[in-house]
């Protein structure tokens, strides 16, 4: 098998919307003819088998693993499962084979203990001519997912690199929703034309529904988008010309784009659980975790540094959150206010049961009667004019003791300094306050300048004809 051939039969598995952008279709061409030729030649390889046979076994990768300290064969606990990405192992310790294992993960399981896996990237042996694709990286790349859910299209994946230590703690969140029966929008069932074996995940329904889209108009299916494992996966030459010729649409700017179904029918999941992962990395090993891996793995210090992963996955804490969707509002939940607790809407009362006649008879005359319902509504106004009114009088009251106050400082003021005008407020609070009024009076029986102590002795009323008196006499 040439270099060419090779590379196109590995860039079956890469990503659809990659090789649409940035594939030459020319160069697939060639490859593409070379590879056909080369299948007619070998009738029993399958694309599908060959890239699962393509990749490392579970003991080449997985060199030792550790759950609560303890030592324990990863492989016998692994099952293997083809995703988009290629073949990928899974690990999943409610169905792990050592009895220890299911008896103590429950105790075991701690903010401090988990899972640890030491893991071996073999670069040496891998296949360094790809050029189909960027989105490669060395090393490993895992998700922590339900199970019977497909890893890269539940949950976000974490990188690790040789020579370095990765550790990722999760967090456990369980989505509970209505359906469409009780107000919602989730399903729990597969659409009508979706077949399939894994239990539903909006995510994984559209994978399906762009699966069958290709399926109808490619008569293939893209490898990354095939997640019941059909035989008839399309090559990138047949993937890249389909999707030119038949799915893609020109708007008005002269900007092409790919017209893919929308996937309506792709609801929420009523049911969902998620994992949130908060991951820290260290880079490179010190004197001591050198000697223990050597010990561990009987490679060279060299090899260990440009092959060798460490990944740590625990728990952030021991309990999960949940989030339950619920009616805004049901009859039985205004029943439940009025009686307070649900026990008595069983075992009711006679006052709670004239309070739910009540309740009913002021709605019913409510939404009946609109001399009611206008009653009520003058009612309110009248409740939030009388409010207004009182508001306004206590702040008359409050701002008439402010003016008191003031004239009795400016008295004593007057006391001091000898000064014979009295001031009161100008601008008056109300046409009836006798505070607005400005008063000046004139003691002639002292040779001094006139007090306010004076203002006793001189009636209000005769105030102008007093003066006049005066001033004649001294005439």
């Amino acid at each position: 098998m040439s270099d060419e051939v090779l590379n196109y039969l590995l860039a079956t598995k890469a990503n659809s919307m990659y090789m649409f952008n940035n594939a030459d279709v020319a160069q697939l061409k060639a490859a593409h003819d070379s590879s056909m030729e080369y299948l007619r030649n070998h009738p029993d390889l399958q694309i599908v088998d060959f890239l699962n046979l393509a990749q490392f076994d579970c003991n080449e990768l997985f060199e030792i693993c550790y759950f609560g300290g303890k030592q324990f064969d990863c492989c016998k606990s692994m099952t293997q499962s083809t995703t988009s990405l290629g073949k990928c192992w899974e690990l999943n310790l409610q169905n792990s084979t050592e009895l220890w294992i299911k008896e103590e993960m429950a105790p075991i399981i701690s903010a401090k203990e988990g899972i640890q896996i030491v893991a071996n990237a073999r670069q040496a042996e891998q296949f360094t001519s790809f050029q189909y694709s960027s989105i490669q990286e060395n090393g490993f790349r895992y998700f922590i997912h339900p199970p019977k859910i497909s890893p890269d299209r539940a949950s976000a994946g974490t990188t690790v690199s040789p020579s370095r230590i990765v550790n990722s703690a999760i967090k456990a969140k369980v989505y509970d929703l209505l359906n469409r029966d009780n107000w919602g929008n989730c399903t729990s069932e597969w659409p009508a034309n979706f077949v399939t074996d894994l239990p539903y995940d909006s995510s994984v329904c559209q994978a399906l529904c762009i699966a069958n889209h290709f399926e109808n108009l490619c008569e293939c299916i893209p490898y990354t988008y095939n997640i019941n494992n059909k035989p008839d996966v399309c090559f990138p030459y047949e993937e890249v010309s389909c999707m030119k010729d038949k799915m893609t649409k020109i708007d008005e700017n002269g900007t092409t784009s790919l017209d893919l179904p929308f996937c309506s029918e792709c609801h929420l999941a009523c049911q969902k659980t998620s994992y949130e992962s908060y991951t820290s990395y260290g880079l490179g090993f010190n004197n001591s975790s050198m000697k223990w891996l050597k010990n561990l793995t009987g490679y060279k210090e060299r090899y260990i540094r440009e092959n060798i992963v460490v990944i740590n996955i625990l728990f952030m804490e021991l309990f999960y959150t949940s989030y339950t969707q619920v009616k805004n509002t049901s009859i039985w939940s205004t029943f439940n206010k009025i009686f307070n607790l649900n026990s008595l809407w069983f075992g009711m009362s006679v006052v709670s049961l004239i309070e739910l006649i009540l309740y009913l008879t002021k709605i019913s005359w409510i939404a009946v009667s609109r001399k009611r319902r206008h009653h009520l509504f003058e009612k309110k106004m009248s409740v939030k004019r009388i409010e207004v009114i009182l508001k306004e009088a206590v702040q008359e009251n409050e701002e008439i003791k402010s003016r008191r106050n003031s004239a009795a400082n400016l008295k004593d003021f007057d006391d001091e300094e000898d000064y014979d005008l009295w001031y009161r407020n100008p601008h008056p609070y109300s046409n009836t306050s006798l505070d607005s009024v400005i008063q000046m009076a004139i003691d002639f029986d002292k040779f001094r300048r006139p007090s306010s102590k004076s203002l006793a002795n001189i009636v209000e009323e005769e105030e102008d004809t007093i003066s006049i008196n005066k001033s004649v006499t001294r005439f």
